[in-house]
């Protein structure tokens, strides 16, 4: 592996590790993880309900 020169390149790789390693823990301890297209309806919800409103609203007319 290349030595990371920069420090966004150390946070990024640091990050990445503990999310797998939080995954590998809960899929060890049989814990409950939630499906990655809950994850994403969780994050983008906020975004995408008004868009989805407006949508319906020209569907209407």
């Amino acid at each position: 592996m290349k030595k990371l020169q920069s420090k966004k390149d150390k946070w990024t790789l640091s990050i990445g590790f503990m999310i797998a390693l939080y995954f590998i823990v809960s899929m060890i301890l049989d814990l409950p993880v939630p499906s990655m297209n809950k994850l994403v309806g969780k994050v983008f919800q906020p975004v995408g309900e008004p868009f989805s409103n407006m949508l319906e609203s020209f569907q209407d007319q």
